[in-house]
């Protein structure tokens, strides 16, 4: 019988090694079954909770069983293959509708037992429960981070990390911090978001990713709070735990979700401030307008215009969008200024 190999594994603290010896147990067990394994798929620094759809070598797994390349799927447990009760069920299922036998060499499944349905059932609840187990541990470690004056993650423009006994602690980036101030100057001022980035990368500033600024990354989301304009760190106000990522289970998409505000975090540090209590009023009291989200999901707004998705610019490469009532143009020197495009 044909037999095809599956491992991975989800963290950094893991290492690549782990896929080598996942496939050596299986191996062993194959051999000894006298299986051909006819191929190995894995997925490396890829979470259980992601769809095996989702991942390059769950995507090519999922192939190999629709174009009936083997007859036997071999796995360390049942937990590679998902840590998801839902998700694990109907892979199974799936598999095992079209004949595939899936063995776990560790965790003693087998869809050939009698009592394979309950076996996985109960490894599902088990691989779950870690999983939420898991979340609730890192939260906490990350809570006890803010508490202790380190950063939890998550780096704005205008500071840098620094190692430090216990975490990384935020500091001031000398030069980023000259910049944030001159955009909060220049809106205040009246400048529009767009020719402040228009500007900033006429001058070849680079922005928090190393690339050319957009609107977006200077206006944000004001009900959010992101956004260069909105950042409430640059007046020494560190804010933690307004947000949280959830796996959407139509999707399996993960989309950002606003926590209630009486789960944040607010801790003053007055070491990270940039601007002055006056200049942030005044670029938030021209930001105040009727209340927006802000924000998308996915991929963006269906287009409305004739065109709108279907074009590119055949000098940068940027989307080709209705610039106004009258004119098709690109969406990069539309929002990123004459210097990128």
């Amino acid at each position: 019988m044909r037999a095809v190999i599956y491992a991975r594994f989800s963290t950094e603290r893991q290492r690549e090694t782990s896929i080598d010896d996942q496939a050596r147990v299986c191996q062993v067990r194959a051999e000894s079954m006298q299986w051909e394994v006819v191929a190995t798929r894995h997925d490396e620094g890829v979470s259980g909770s992601t769809p095996v759809g989702a991942r390059p070598g769950g995507a090519l797994l999922l192939a190999d069983a629709m174009a009936a390349r083997f007859e036997v799927l071999v796995l360390e447990g049942l937990d590679r293959l998902s840590r998801d009760v839902v998700e694990q069920e109907t892979i199974v299922r799936r598999l095992e509708h079209r004949g595939i036998r899936i063995v776990g060499v560790s965790d003693g499944y087998d869809s050939r037992s009698a009592a394979r349905k309950l076996h996985r059932g109960m490894r599902g609840i088990i691989n779950e429960v870690y999983l939420d187990d898991l979340r609730s541990k890192t939260h906490r470690g990350l809570a006890g981070q803010v508490a202790r004056g380190h950063s939890a993650g998550g780096l704005s423009y205008g500071y840098r990390t620094d190692p430090v006994e216990g975490g990384h602690r935020l500091s001031i980036d000398p030069e980023q911090a000259k910049w944030v101030l001159w955009i909060f100057e220049r809106y205040a001022d009246g400048w529009s978001s767009r020719r402040i980035a228009h500007e900033l990368n006429r001058q070849g500033v680079p922005s928090a990713r190393g690339r050319t600024w957009a609107v977006a990354g200077l206006y944000g989301s004001p009900a959010k709070g992101s956004g260069v304009l909105n950042n409430r760190l640059y007046t020494g106000w560190y804010i933690w735990n307004r947000s949280q990522w959830v796996k959407d289970p139509d999707t399996g998409r993960r989309q950002r979700l606003d926590r209630p505000r009486s789960e944040w975090i607010e801790t003053e540090r007055p070491e990270l401030r940039i601007i002055p209590d006056a200049l942030f009023a005044a670029a938030q009291a021209r930001l105040a307008r009727p209340a927006r989200a802000g924000g998308t999901k996915g991929k963006g707004a269906p287009p409305k215009t004739l065109f709108g998705g279907l074009l590119t610019c055949g000098l940068c490469g940027g989307a080709v969008i209705a610039v106004n009532a009258l004119l098709y143009g690109c969406a990069a020197r539309k929002d990123r200024g004459v210097s990128v495009c």
